[in-house]
């Protein structure tokens, strides 16, 4: 059978064909380990690939509950496919708390409900005004899913035009790009040393290294001499604190990466690092300044919560 453009629909597709598209689908989700630490946009982009991946899944699957042909005209294989789907996405998020650097993540399952319940929808045999309005609706959200890459790009451009300037919070998706661990990170107006805002640092006494880290910056810091930041403290006693910083090569080891300390005053601290010291810093080798990966301001063994008010990172 033909449409009025003289392409054949496809009526009668079997089983099997389909069961390899969801195979296909799945091994790609496990066993596909793209690394997107070092780029936003590459880390929106693998995030967002669960609606796609499991809206093809829900497809295949209706399929198979329609025993091979096309269009499904009756409800129950559609709520069956959408079952199996969330029930294969479930599964492999449970899978992936037993691989390494793999996590389970509630975000990741309501992706791939939402792109089997997208797709689907944009399939569904409705009749012609309803169909319509169905795969607009589903095309907006499409749109608005792809939200997190759009700022991710745009963030992106932010980093390359802001540097050397590293961090300023002048913006709004700059705290978004550092990541805490036991520590809860905020924009706040309080102690900018350079402009009107600062990156506000809670850091918790119930982890044994609380910090921040920085996932997101631009990487060449090769034509550069130091490296500059202002941290207030907003405390009565002074702080002890280590900054590390480490390239793309670094093999994960405490003496393959550079890690210098610092006593924070209460009240404003201007800290610069040469940046000669983080090159030699690496035991046998020097660190790569082309491609620097991440910078980590953390403590250690807190008796009680500490606050820092992080400002103006930039190289001089």
């Amino acid at each position: 059978m033909r449409n009025a453009i003289g392409m054949r629909h496809p009526e009668n597709i079997h089983p099997g064909h389909a069961f390899l598209v969801i195979l296909a689908c799945i091994m790609f989700l496990l066993l596909c380990n793209i690394d997107t630490q070092t780029s936003r946009v590459l880390d929106s982009i693998f995030e967002f690939g669960h609606f796609p991946l499991f809206g093809v899944i829900s497809v295949a699957l209706l399929f198979i509950f329609n025993h091979g042909t096309w269009p499904a005209k009756k409800i129950r294989p559609y709520v069956y496919a959408l079952g199996c789907t969330i029930l294969i996405g479930l599964a492999t998020e449970i899978i992936q708390i037993f691989l390494p650097e793999r996590f389970f993540e509630l975000h990741d399952l309501f992706n791939d409900t939402l792109g089997a319940v997208v797709f689907l929808g944009f399939v569904s045999h409705l009749p012609s005004r309803a169909g319509t309005w169905m795969k607009r609706c589903c095309i907006v959200v499409i749109c608005v899913s792809m939200t997190p890459i759009y700022i991710s790009v745009a963030d992106a451009v932010l980093i390359k035009r802001a540097f050397p300037g590293i961090c300023s919070f002048e913006t709004l998706t700059e705290t978004s790009r550092w990541q805490g661990n036991h520590a809860a990170i905020s924009r706040s107006r309080e102690h900018a040393t350079q402009g009107e805002h600062s990156m506000k640092v809670c850091l918790f006494n119930e982890g044994m290294y609380p910090g921040v880290s920085l996932k997101y910056l631009f990487h060449d810091w090769s034509g550069f001499t130091r490296l500059s930041m202002a941290i207030y403290l907003d405390e009565d006693t002074p702080l002890y604190i280590t900054i590390r910083i480490h390239d793309l090569d670094h093999n994960n080891e405490y003496n393959d990466r550079f890690n210098r300390s610092f006593t924070l005053e209460p009240g404003i601290n201007h800290l610069i690092i040469p940046l000669e010291e983080i090159r030699h810093a690496p035991h046998g080798r020097a660190m790569d300044m082309h491609r620097i990966e991440n910078i980590c301001i953390f403590s250690y063994g807190l008796e009680k919560n500490k606050d820092l008010f992080i400002d103006n990172l930039r190289l001089l």
